[in-house]
C-alpha cells in the first residue's frame, strides 16, 4: 500500500497506493512537471513549430 520510488528529481519517494483491487499504480514514479506536455499537445494536433513557440514563451515546459 506504500510503494517507494527513486524519483529523478525528488530522490527517494513513498506514496500512498490505490485501494482499488487490480489498480497497480505502483509501476512508476509520478511524472515530472511538463514531462508529457509535448506528447499530449501533439496528439491534439498542435504542430512542432507551435510547441517550440509555446516553450519559448514559457507557456509549456519540457521535463
Amino acid at each position: 500500500m506504500l510503494p517507494s520510488f527513486q524519483h529523478p528529481k525528488a530522490g527517494p519517494l513513498t506514496l500512498v497506493g490505490s485501494p482499488l483491487p487490480g489498480a497497480d499504480a505502483s509501476r512508476a514514479p509520478p511524472p515530472l512537471l511538463g514531462q508529457h506536455s509535448r506528447e499530449v499537445l501533439s496528439s491534439l494536433g498542435v504542430s512542432a513549430d507551435e510547441l517550440g513557440r509555446l516553450e519559448q514563451v514559457g507557456a509549456i515546459r519540457s521535463a
